[in-house]
């Protein structure tokens, strides 16, 4: 009489795959009935960490009383759906000069009108940022306006250095 000892082995590997894939079965289908949050949700989010962020800045950084970091964070909020309009054409003017240059067009007047259009885009974008300047300058001494942009070009910085980071990471 000859005892195989492979088969208690092999039974006992089904047994524990079958719980395995039993107890994952389960989990896998929760996690698919979990919706990824949609993009525009995910911006939403992005955007009201933004502001959190900038009051923040503005109370601990600047040194900015409650209503006066109100005040000014209603007036950078108003002024952000232009400038988001504005950088979205500066993406749109780059993309159709993009467009010419991967087509190799010959069609100097095109580029010259998507020049125009990019200078002209930027000089919008200047002006507004002036506006901006100038709105702030009314709810903040000239001190607490370099406290704001020194905290904000450091920001910028720590921002860029996490999505080189990033970006490095990926394969």
């Amino acid at each position: 009489m000859t005892v195989d000892c492979e088969r208690p082995t092999m039974k006992r590997m089904l047994r524990c795959l079958l719980l395995v894939a039993a107890l994952l079965v389960p989990a896998l289908a929760l996690a698919d009935a979990v919706p990824a949050p949609a993009t525009a949700q995910k911006r939403a989010q992005l955007e009201a960490r933004m502001r959190q962020l900038r009051m923040e800045i503005l109370q601990k950084d600047v040194g900015l009383d409650a209503e006066k970091t109100r005040a000014v964070a209603a007036l950078l909020e108003r002024h952000s759906a232009e400038r988001r309009r504005i950088e979205t054409a500066i993406q749109n003017d780059r993309g159709t000069l993009d467009q010419l240059l991967q087509a190799d067009s010959k069609d100097q007047a095109a580029y010259s009108k998507g020049l125009r259009a990019l200078r002209a885009r930027h000089t919008e974008l200047a002006a507004l940022r002036q506006r901006e300047l100038d709105d702030i300058a009314r709810h903040m001494t000239p001190k607490q306006q370099a406290k704001f942009l020194s905290a904000l070009r450091r920001v910028q910085k720590k921002l860029r250095a996490l999505l080189k980071s990033y970006a490095g990471s990926e394969p």
